[in-house]
C-alpha cells in the first residue's frame, strides 16, 4: 500500500507514536523509493547519516520508549510541496529515519534479529507488545518484529554445507526489489481484507525445550494406509473413520467415527504413539500428522504420551502437529463444524488452533481417481465444513527464532492463506493434508515453490497414505506422501526448492507402522 504526499502529511501530523510513523513511512515510501546506489545521490546518503549520528537520533529514540521524539520531526521536516516530497532529498531523509528506528528496536526483537541489548530501555513499549503483540497504535494493518531463522540452530551452517555439492543445491536468485529487505528488526505488513491475523509469542514454558539443532529433522507419522470403499461409505484403515456423502444439493462430504469400539480405538493410539516415539527417539525436533485422522480421542491419547516423555525427561519433538479433524467453534458456526488443527508443545500443552480457510471441492474425476466416484457421485463434493470467519494464527518462538503458521490443505495452494504467508514472511510453515501423491509438479509442489522463492523458510507438507496409495494403483514404487521445501534450489527437482519424501520406514517390532524422517542437510 502506497500513500499519497498529503496522506502522509495528515497521518505524521497527528502520529504520537514512533511505530505509527514507521508504518505510514514505509506506506509512503513502498512502491515509490528504493535505496538504489546513484553516484549521483552519494553526498546525499553521506550527510544524512552524518545528521542522524550528529543528533544523536537513534539513542533518543530508544529515550522516548516508543513517544515520537521531536528531534525527529524537525529533522523530517516534511515538505509543503508534494514535488519536493517525493523528491530523492526527502525520500532518503525518511529512509534513514527508517532506518534508525529500525536499528534503535534491536534490543527488544525477541527474535533474534541481534544480541538483547538494551532491552530494559524499552519499559513502556515492552509493556504495550506484550499486551497487543504488535507495535503500532493507531496505524493501520501491522507493524511486528521480523523473524530471522533459527536464531537457536545453525541454519546457516546447514545452507552452506548443503551449497557444498553443487550438484544437489543451488542459492534461490532473488528476483525484484522489496522495501522490506532494507530492514532487519521491523515488518509493516497490512493483512487481506478476506483474513484476519493473530499474533502470539510463546512463553518460556511453552517454548522448544533443548534440542540438538546440529541438523534440522521432521518426522511424518501417516497414520491412515488404505481406502476401502464399501457400498455408500469409504473406510479409512486402520481405524475408525468413514468418508460419506452427507447432503446431494449442494453435493458435500465429511469424514466421520463410525466404530468407536475400545479395541478399535486403542489399536489407532497405539499406532499413533509408535510412531511419535520412534521419531523422538530419532531426534525429530517437530513432527507432524496429517488432516481429518486425528480425532479428540487421539489428540488426548498424544498429550498424554508427550507429558509422560517430559516427565521421565526422555527424547521428544520440541513441536508436534497433531492433524486435524472437524470441531465444532460455537462462537463463528454453532450447526456446522470447521476442520481444525491441533498444535502441542513438547509437553503435550495445547499452544493453539488453527482453522481451515477453503473448503476442498473433490471433482468428479479426482472421486474417480480415488476410487470415490460411487460414493460421492457428484461432478463437485464439498467438504462440509464452515470456514468464516478466516483468520490465520501466527506463532514466534523466541528460542529458536521461527515464525510459524499452520496452512490445511488448500490453504497452503490459494489465497487467502499464501497471501498472508506471502506478507509474514513464516520461517516455517506446516502443512497437514488428506490428498493424492504428493508429486514434486502438483499443486502442493507448485505452491511450495513458488511460496519458499518469495519467502525463504521451511516449508512442509504431510499426507495420509489412503487417498495416495488409491490414485497410486498399480505403478511401481510408494507414493510420496511428503513434501519438504527449503531456501534453496533442488537441482535433481529441476531447479525447484523442495524435496518428495517417499521412503517410508517401517519401525521394528511393529506390525506395520510406517513414517517418513527428513533431514537437512541431508
Amino acid at each position: 500500500m502506497t500513500i499519497s504526499p498529503d496522506q502522509f502529511r495528515y497521518q505524521c501530523g497527528k502520529c504520537i507514536w514512533i511505530f505509527d510513523l514507521f508504518a505510514h513511512g514505509f506506506d509512503f515510501l513502498n512502491g515509490r523509493f528504493y535505496p538504489r546506489s546513484d553516484p549521483a545521490l552519494e553526498h546525499v546518503w553521506e550527510a544524512e547519516q552524518e545528521n542522524i549520528s550528529r543528533y544523536d537520533i537513534e539513542n533518543q529514540i530508544v529515550n522516548a520508549d516508543g513517544i515520537f521524539p521531536e528531534i525527529v520531526r524537525t529533522y523530517l521536516d516534511i515538505p509543503g510541496d508534494d514535488a519536493d516530497m517525493e523528491a530523492p532529498e526527502f525520500c532518503i531523509r525518511l529512509f534513514s529515519i527508517l532506518s534508525a528506528i529500525d536499528r534503535a528496536v534491536s534490543g527488544l526483537n525477541y527474535l533474534g534479529a541481534y544480541l538483547h541489548l538494551g532491552a530494559r530501555r524499552w519499559s513502556n513499549t515492552n509493556d504495550y507488545f506484550e499486551r497487543n503483540k504488535q507495535l503500532q497504535r493507531d496505524a493501520s494493518g501491522h507493524v511486528v518484529f521480523k523473524p530471522r531463522y533459527f536464531k537457536q540452530a545453525p541454519s546457516q551452517i546447514w545452507l552452506d554445507q548443503a551449497l557444498e555439492d553443487e550438484k544437489t543445491w543451488k542459492k534461490i536468485p532473488r528476483r525484484g526489489e522489496e522495501l522490506d529487505n532494507y530492514f532487519e528488526n521491523l515488518l509493516r505488513l497490512v493483512p487481506p481484507e478476506d483474513c484476519g491475523v493473530t499474533f502470539r509469542v510463546l512463553r518460556g514454558n511453552q517454548d522448544f525445550h533443548t534440542l540438538d539443532w546440529t541438523s534440522f529433522k521432521v518426522g511424518i507419522v501417516p497414520l491412515i494406509e488404505e481406502l476401502r470403499v464399501r457400498g455408500s461409505s469409504a473406510q479409512l484403515l486402520p481405524g475408525p473413520l468413514v468418508i460419506k456423502k452427507e447432503t446431494a444439493t449442494p453435493a458435500t462430504f465429511g469424514i466421520h467415527i463410525e466404530d468407536p469400539s475400545k479395541e478399535v480405538l486403542l489399536d489407532l493410539c497405539h499406532r499413533a504413539e509408535v510412531g511419535l516415539r520412534h521419531l523422538a527417539e530419532n531426534g525429530c525436533q517437530i513432527v507432524l500428522f496429517p488432516e481429518m485422522v486425528v480425532p479428540d480421542f487421539l489428540v488426548g491419547h498424544l498429550k498424554k504420551v508427550l507429558k509422560e516423555l517430559a516427565i521421565h525427561d526422555q527424547p521428544r519433538p520440541g513441536l508436534l502437529l497433531a492433524g486435524t479433524f472437524t470441531r465444532f467453534v460455537h462462537k463463528y458456526s454453532p450447526n456446522l463444524p470447521f476442520n481444525v488443527a491441533i498444535v502441542l508443545g513438547n509437553d503435550g500443552e495445547e499452544l493453539w488452533r488453527q482453522r481451515k480457510m477453503q473448503p476442498y471441492d473433490m471433482k468428479l474425476h479426482e472421486q474417480q481417481n480415488f476410487g470415490l466416484e460411487s460414493v460421492l457421485k457428484s461432478e463437485s463434493c464439498r467438504e462440509n465444513i464452515a470456514f468464516e470467519n478466516r483468520e490465520l494464527c501466527v506463532v514466534d518462538s523466541p528460542a529458536t527464532g521461527l515464525r510459524m503458521v499452520v496452512l490445511i490443505c488448500e490453504d497452503a495452494t490459494r489465497d487467502p492463506g499464501l497471501r498472508c504467508v506471502r506478507l509474514l514472511n513464516p520461517t516455517l510453515i506446516l502443512a497437514p493434508v488428506m490428498a493424492g501423491p504428493l508429486d514434486s509438479s502438483g499443486g502442493f509442489g507448485n505452491s511450495v515453490s513458488k511460496t519458499l522463492q518469495e519467502t525463504p523458510g521451511i516449508f512442509v507438507v504431510a499426507n495420509s497414505a489412503a487417498l495416495a496409495r488409491a490414485a497410486w494403483g498399480t505403478r511401481l514404487g510408494a507414493p510420496p506422501l511428503g513434501i519438504v521445501g527449503l531456501p534453496l534450489l533442488n537441482v535433481s527437482e529441476n531447479h525447484r526448492p523442495l524435496v518428495a519424501l517417499r521412503e517410508l520406514r517401517k519401525i521394528s517390532g511393529s506390525s506395520s507402522v510406517e513414517v517418513l524422517i527428513f533431514q537437512f542437510p541431508t
